[in-house]
């Protein structure tokens, strides 16, 4: 579980505008959008072509984990599948009430 703390200390660091990194060269990572094309050469913006989509791939990780390990956990309990299954079906008749109520 502290991998997901470490991402989300790394997502911050390197997000412009946000974090302690921002005006430095880490922070600065992903803002080759605002320089003179003059300054960003192919490969640069390869590099941070790549490095953007390593940040999002690991960040789909963090949320995928904890998401597979609910879930297991959910469908093990019998207690929690019941009163998910009555949550959605008392979601689903306010929604029909709410219909009914407007279209009357």
């Amino acid at each position: 579980m502290i991998w997901a703390y470490l991402l989300t200390a790394l997502i911050v660091c390197t997000s412009p505008g946000i974090g302690v990194g921002y005006g430095s060269t880490l922070g600065g990572r992903f803002t080759a959008g605002f320089r003179a094309a003059a300054e960003v050469g192919l490969g640069r913006l390869i590099e941070l072509g790549f490095g953007f989509t390593l940040v999002t791939l690991l960040t789909f990780l963090g949320y995928a984990a904890p998401a597979a390990t609910g879930r297991q956990r959910r469908m093990a309990s019998d207690t929690a599948t019941r009163w998910l299954r009555r949550a959605f079906a008392a979601s689903f008749a306010a929604l029909g009430l709410k219909l009914a109520v407007e279209s009357a």
